[in-house]
C-alpha cells in the first residue's frame, strides 16, 4: 500500500480524470485497469473527472431578504443535486461571507430546510478541509481491482459527507460506475468482434446509462463516437481496428464532421512530427555544445559559457521555427 495524493486518485479512477470536489476542475477519461461491472442502477451513482459542469441560476439574494425569498433560497438548497448542490453551497457562503451575515440567513433558512440538507451547509466549509485532507491520507492497496478501489473511495465520502454523500457526488459516482461497467466492451471482447455487433453493444451500453447522458458528457453523437472508440477492444488486429472505427464514423457521424476529425488528426499528427524532430535537432545541439566546452571552449569562465550556450540555444529556436 502506498499514499496517494489527489491527483493519483483522479487518475487511479478515472484516467487522466481530476477528482477534485472544486467544481471548477472538471475532467472525463477512461481508465485501463481491470475491473467488475457495476449497475448504474445500484443507488450510488451520482463531478470534476472531465464532466462538462453545468451552470446553475442559484443567486441567493443576502440583503434584507424576506420570508419568501428565504423560501425560494431553501427550495433551491433542497432540490439541487451533484454538481449543482455544491456550486450552489459554495455561492451562499461566498455572498454570505461577504456580506457577513452568514449565521443570520443560516437561522432563517433552517426553518425551511430538511435536517440533512441544513447539516450539510451550515457545516460545509469544516467537512470540505477534512474531505481535502482524506483525500490526501487515502491508502489503496495496489492490488485491489478498480471497482474496490472506487468503493473504497465511495465508503469515504459516505464517511466524510455524511447521507447526502451519495447526492452531492451523484455525477462523479455515476462517472466511475460508467466507467467500470463500459471497461467490459472491452475486457469482454471475443477474439474477433464484427463492428455490428460492437456497435449494438455501445449503443445498449448507453440507453442504460440514458438517465445520466448529460452529466456523463454523452449526449451528441460525436461525443458518442469518441467514447465508442475509445472502448474498441484492445485484441483487435490494426487492419480490425481501423475498419470498426470507420464503420463507427458512418454510425456516429456526418461527412463533414468525419471530415473535421480528420482534419484534426492530421493536425496532430503534423504538430507531433514538428515536436519530436525538434527535440531531436535540440539534443544535437547540445551533445555538439558539450563537446565544444571540453574542446575550443574550455577556457571560458562558467559565467562566458552559460551566456555562449544560451546564445546558441537561442539562435537554434529562432531558426528552427522561422523554416
Amino acid at each position: 500500500m502506498k499514499k496517494i495524493t489527489l491527483i493519483i486518485v483522479s487518475a487511479i479512477l478515472a484516467g487522466t480524470v481530476w477528482w477534485s470536489f472544486d467544481h471548477h476542475h472538471p475532467q472525463i477519461k477512461q481508465t485501463t485497469a481491470s475491473v467488475e461491472a457495476t449497475s448504474p442502477t445500484s443507488g450510488t451513482t451520482t463531478t470534476d473527472f472531465l464532466v462538462p459542469v453545468k451552470q446553475t441560476s442559484f443567486t441567493p439574494s443576502i440583503n434584507k431578504q424576506g420570508e419568501s425569498d428565504i423560501q425560494a433560497t431553501a427550495e433551491a438548497f433542497n432540490k439541487a443535486r451533484g454538481r449543482d448542490l455544491i456550486t450552489d453551497i459554495e455561492s451562499f457562503w461566498h455572498r454570505c461571507s461577504l456580506a457577513e451575515n452568514c449565521d443570520v440567513l443560516l437561522d432563517k433558512l433552517a426553518l425551511f430546510l430538511t435536517p440533512e440538507r441544513f447539516y450539510l451547509i451550515e457545516n460545509y466549509q469544516q467537512l470540505s478541509s477534512q474531505w481535502k485532507r482524506t483525500l490526501g491520507d487515502l491508502l489503496f492497496d495496489e492490488q485491489i481491482s478498480l471497482a474496490a478501489r472506487i468503493e473504497q473511495l465511495k465508503a469515504e465520502a459516505r464517511r466524510v459527507w455524511g447521507q447526502l454523500a451519495d447526492v452531492m457526488f451523484e455525477d462523479e459516482f455515476a462517472l466511475y460506475d460508467f466507467t467500470i461497467q463500459s471497461k467490459h466492451l472491452n475486457m469482454d471482447a471475443p477474439e474477433y468482434i464484427s463492428a455490428e455487433d460492437y456497435i449494438q453493444n455501445f449503443e445498449d451500453l448507453m440507453k442504460t446509462w440514458q438517465d445520466r447522458a448529460e452529466s456523463l458528457g454523452l449526449v451528441s453523437n460525436q461525443a458518442k463516437f469518441e467514447q465508442a472508440v475509445e472502448l474498441v477492444p484492445d485484441n483487435l488486429s490494426e487492419s480490425e481496428r481501423d475498419a470498426l472505427i470507420s464503420e463507427l464514423e458512418h454510425h456516429f457521424l456526418t461527412p463533414q464532421q468525419s471530415a473535421e476529425i480528420a482534419t484534426r488528426q492530421q493536425q496532430v499528427t503534423q504538430q507531433q512530427a514538428v515536436v519530436s524532430n525538434y527535440q531531436s535537432e535540440l539534443q544535437r545541439l547540445e551533445a555538439s555544445l558539450e563537446q565544444q566546452r571540453v574542446t575550443q571552449f574550455s577556457g571560458l569562465s562558467q559565467d562566458e559559457w552559460q551566456l555562449y550556450y544560451a546564445q546558441q540555444v537561442a539562435d537554434f529556436r529562432r531558426a528552427f521555427f522561422s523554416q
